[in-house]
């Protein structure tokens, strides 16, 4: 199976012409300059498309007509023009997708870091610090809310567990300065920590409270700490666990759609506002993955189930991800797909969904 790797505009040089068209009208609609440039097909054995990207956004656009079938597509302009040449490298069996920036020449390696992963107790929580503590981190901390649940991983693994309320800020601030205090400047902190339960509008004040608490500002509380001294030493990195949910939505659950959403957000803001600091940022967005989230999950939870994946195969995915400094990484390649038809027919795509929903007697 071929994989998209980088941008979306990678993707983009591997659609059909038609396609191509489609997408390439959308950005001219839009005021943005874009080079596609697909130089080459890639194969299993040379899964490799680079791609030329140059953004502006005032003044006018220029381009010459698009051919049907021809897999180049330029647009041009004469003001400011940022640009990246990203040259994608991966294995055909990695399934993960790209960002917008090019890997770093110094890749993140986890061996001999200082790694903390909150929510450690159990499900992916557990797996990537079991994962990081294989690939050799000089200190692994399990935090959970459930102490008990951190101490069995912990002790599985050589591993230090803390109590942490990620809800509470400064339950958060604590962790972060006894770990620091006790082993070290931390070089990676896994924001793992997550809840889930459908929802809607009705749902009482406190059920909104509590997701955006546990799943988005923890987030917020986390970076507050992290970043003043990431910043000041010049990097650290920041794994964000979000959702497929984040990208695309969760039907019946709009509590956890929104506030995934939330967090993909706030983690891209990081990333651009501190990259230039030194500082790296992940964001996971994986569909099912076999733990007790995905086990007390109603109908959507069964769709899910046919493709959901082991919390190891996407530790291991992650450590790849974190390696080649990716921004986005999706255990499930499909979703790239899922998001490239919402961003080019977002009505088709709201209208698909409410007919899944239709189907699996979850409308209103």
């Amino acid at each position: 199976m071929e994989h998209w790797q980088g941008t979306v505009f990678e993707g983009l040089s591997r659609l059909p012409g038609p396609a191509q068209e489609r997408f390439v009208e959308l950005f001219r609609k839009d005021r943005v300059s874009i080079e596609i440039s697909h130089r080459g097909a890639a194969t299993p054995r040379n899964p490799t498309i680079k791609t030329r990207s140059m953004w502006s956004f005032p003044g006018p656009v220029r381009s010459p007509p698009v051919t049907p079938g021809d897999h180049s597509a330029r647009a041009t302009q004469s003001s400011l023009r940022p640009e990246w040449l990203i040259d994608s490298r991966t294995s055909p069996t990695t399934s993960s997708y790209g960002s917008f920036s090019s890997r770093s020449e110094k890749a993140m390696r986890v061996t001999g870091k200082v790694v903390v992963v909150t929510g450690a107790g159990s499900g992916i929580g557990a797996a990537l610090a079991s994962r990081f503590s294989h690939e050799g981190a000089s200190a692994v901390v399990v935090a959970d809310i459930d102490l008990e649940t951190a101490t069995r991983v912990a002790e599985g693994i050589d591993g230090h567990a803390f109590r942490v309320d990620v809800a509470d800020e400064d339950s958060n601030r604590r962790l972060i300065e006894e770990v620091e205090a006790n082993y070290g400047p931390i070089d990676l902190f896994c924001a793992n920590a997550g809840i889930a339960f459908e929802g809607d509008e009705q749902s009482p004040d406190d059920d909104w409270d509590r997701m955006l608490g546990i799943n988005f500002k923890a987030h917020v509380f986390a970076a507050r700490y992290l970043i003043p001294l990431w910043t000041a030493r010049g990097g650290g990195y920041l794994l964000v666990t979000a959702s497929a949910a984040g990208l695309l939505s969760n039907i019946g659950a709009a509590q956890y759609t929104v506030t995934k959403h939330a967090a993909v957000a706030f983690a891209e803001w990081i990333s651009i506002t501190y990259g230039d600091r030194g500082v790296k940022v992940s964001c996971l967005c994986p569909q099912g993955v076999r733990t007790p989230m995905l086990e007390q999950g109603g109908v959507v939870a069964e769709l899910l189930a046919g493709t959901a994946l082991t919390a190891e195969e996407v530790a291991s995915i992650v450590v790849d991800g974190i390696d080649a400094e990716r921004f986005l990484i999706l255990p499930h390649p499909e979703v790239a797909d899922f998001m490239l038809r919402k961003a080019t027919d977002r009505d088709g795509w709201i209208a698909a969904m409410q007919r899944l929903q239709t189907r699996l007697g979850l409308s209103k």
